[in-house]
């Protein structure tokens, strides 16, 4: 079910035309597909182009830093491929530059081992999501970060990180929607991770409580530009 207020504010948003963006770290479906299930749930139906996703983020940094290292390969869905090669990648699972790690449920360990020989050639992994457990109908399972970690300690390497535990993907964001972080508002009813990488950001942060208590904020040294009760609390 939606946040209360949620789709009041995205309405709100659109309604008076201003920009926003809605960030994910979920590499299994597509930015279309988000879209779908959003307004399934009773959203608005609106452009693949207002979601910004881990993925995106990641290949935005590697283009803009390392644009002459454009070979990878992928363990995660198809969408995720196909945003990589939009972004200008050529994927090769034989010399690869980098091993973008998401969610890829059919993946054997034939796959893994692959992946973890690209590595040992000298591939660089970029970990979509820090999420260490992906939960499908109460069933826990082994989400991305858990697979990442595993090549990381199995080659002795560390991973480059675009998921929450980053502000990449916020940063990246900005400059996909053509912002300046002081410009920006970020919205998030997770503290210890959304609110606290907005804030290294360097930007102003909404701290939305919903079932969240209070106190918990006394208790913790992440500091909230704004706290409201609800999403109505930002344009009511």
């Amino acid at each position: 079910m939606p946040t209360d207020g949620a789709i009041e504010l995205i309405r709100h948003l659109s309604k008076n035309q201003h920009p926003f963006l809605i960030l994910s770290d979920r590499s299994l479906h597509s930015r279309n597909r988000m879209a779908d299930r959003m307004y399934e749930c009773g959203f608005p139906l609106f452009s693949e182009d207002l979601f910004y996703t881990s993925t995106m983020a990641a290949v935005d940094a590697i283009r803009s830093n390392y644009p002459e290292r454009n070979r990878a390969w992928v363990i995660g869905s198809e969408s995720m491929k196909r945003l990589i090669q939009k972004g200008g990648f050529l994927m090769d699972s034989e010399r690869p530059h980098w091993l973008f790690v998401g969610t890829q449920r059919d993946a054997t360990y034939r796959d893994y081992n692959a992946a973890l020989q690209a590595v040992m050639n000298g591939a660089v992994i970029i970990s979509v999501s820090d999420s260490p457990v992906l939960w499908q109908r109460n069933q826990a399972q082994l989400g991305s970060g858990s697979i990442a970690m595993m090549l990381e300690y199995a080659s002795g390497t560390e991973a480059l990180v675009s998921g929450w535990s980053s502000p990449v993907m916020v940063k990246k964001s900005l400059t996909y929607i053509g912002i300046e972080p002081e410009q920006a508002l970020f919205v998030s009813d997770n503290l210890q991770t959304e609110i606290a990488t907005a804030h290294a950001a360097g930007v102003s942060t909404v701290y939305v409580l919903g079932e969240n208590r209070y106190e918990d904020l006394g208790a913790s040294d992440i500091h909230p530009t704004y706290v409201v009760d609800s999403l109505k609390g930002l344009f009511v």
